[in-house]
């Protein structure tokens, strides 16, 4: 098995835990939007996607959707909620910890956008971790199109060959393979393997069997 020297990383479902936090600004947004219900399933399922594809996704059926508005409340809602939701997984900070190290090079290729994206991973203690992160204000397309992680690639200036792209979702994984990056699936994020389009490269258990690739 290939060892690694680069490595991308998903942040929502991957490095942190938001997922009751999501379901509750998709709750409060989506009344908000028109009275929109939809379950907590559905909410999972489109979770990795930029915030106004899963919006156009829920509200595509009415007219006059104002999708700016939308996303304002749902951010303004999230602000203001956020404090004791956000969540660290288990070992991923021990993981970082020995990937830097170990002089690996270290990006976040996320959905979210930057102003949350930054605000939680400083007050995470994630922040310093990375050398670049990735957001949908940078690319012109977004997961799973290829273009974050090749927008990553550039930004190291390191090998694709190289390189691991870790992440919990359909979109996550496609985006690396599309890229021409091994993939891994980190299944603490939740998500249903059963559902991917291309199945990734290597299965994660949890944060640390990130080093069992290249040992066997």
């Amino acid at each position: 098995m290939k060892k690694y020297h680069n490595y991308l990383f998903d942040l929502d479902g991957t490095l942190i835990n938001t997922i009751d936090l999501i379901i509750d600004c998709f709750h409060h947004s989506l009344h908000y939007a028109g009275g929109v219900k939809i379950t907590r399933e559905e909410i999972c399922s489109h979770v990795g996607l930029p915030l106004k594809e899963q919006f156009k996704i829920y509200l595509g059926h009415l007219k006059d959707v104002d999708y700016e508005e939308v996303m304002q409340k749902h951010l303004d809602y999230q602000l203001k909620h956020w404090p004791g939701k956000v969540f660290v997984y288990k070992g991923v900070t021990e993981v970082l910890d020995k990937l830097k190290k170990n002089e690996c090079r270290l990006a976040v290729v996320t959905s979210r956008r930057i102003k949350t994206a930054e605000l939680y991973m400083k007050a995470l203690g994630l922040y310093d971790y990375f050398e670049y992160l990735i957001t949908p204000e940078l690319t012109p397309t977004h997961k799973p199109n290829p273009e974050p992680a090749f927008y990553a690639i550039r930004q190291l200036q390191v090998s694709p060959q190289e390189t691991l792209f870790i992440g919990d979702s359909t979109f996550d994984i496609e985006c690396g393979h599309r890229a021409g990056l091994a993939t891994a699936f980190a299944q603490w994020g939740g998500h249903n393997h059963g559902a991917f389009t291309h199945q990734p490269t290597y299965i994660l258990s949890e944060p640390k069997d990130i080093f069992k690739i290249g040992s066997e």
